[in-house]
This record gives structure tokens, C-alpha cells and sequence, in this order.
């Protein structure tokens, strides 16, 4: 789990410093503390995903590409809000 988390915080860091994104910085401190907490409702389903999704991310911003960024990053948050939820369901059966 420790590099997945490593994974996501270069990512953050990196969408911080180089994308000229201004609400990731305000975040950094929910979207660390919450990476943990992802792992462990889907039972590591989202790592592979985390890591293509983030790639994609990365790779939109060093092209200075903002449409594929958004994209990307919207298919990763749609694709981990439907994977909590049948975590969370999962867990409470």
C-alpha cells in the first residue's frame, strides 16, 4: 500500500507545482488522508486503475494538453466513486 500512496502524492505533487491547478493545493490534506482509506474499502481494485489514470493525467499536463487532463481525471474519479460504492455496499452486507 505504501507505494501506491507514494504513487498518488507524486502525482498530487506534481499536478500542484506544474499544472497551474489551484484547488489540488487546497486538497493536498483530504486527498492524502483519503488514499488509504480508498485501498482499503475496495480492497486494492484501484491500483492498477490509479496508476493508468494518473499516467494519463501526468502525461495530458507534460503535453500541456488541459482537455485530456480533465478527461483523464474525470474518468478516474467517476470510475473510484463507482468502486467505493460497491465497496462501502459490500462491506455492510
Amino acid at each position: 500500500m505504501r507505494g501506491e500512496i507514494r504513487c498518488v502524492r507524486a502525482l498530487l505533487h506534481v499536478v500542484t507545482l506544474n499544472g497551474g491547478n489551484l484547488v489540488v493545493p487546497r486538497l493536498m490534506g483530504v486527498l492524502k488522508a483519503s488514499v488509504p482509506l480508498f485501498i482499503d474499502v475496495t480492497g486494492k481494485k484501484l491500483v492498477e486503475e490509479t496508476i493508468r489514470t494518473h499516467r494519463g493525467v501526468a502525461d495530458a499536463i507534460e503535453a500541456r494538453n488541459p482537455t485530456a487532463a480533465h478527461d483523464a481525471m474525470y474518468l478516474h474519479l467517476v470510475y473510484n466513486r463507482n468502486m467505493i460504492a460497491e465497496g462501502a455496499m459490500a462491506k455492510s452486507e
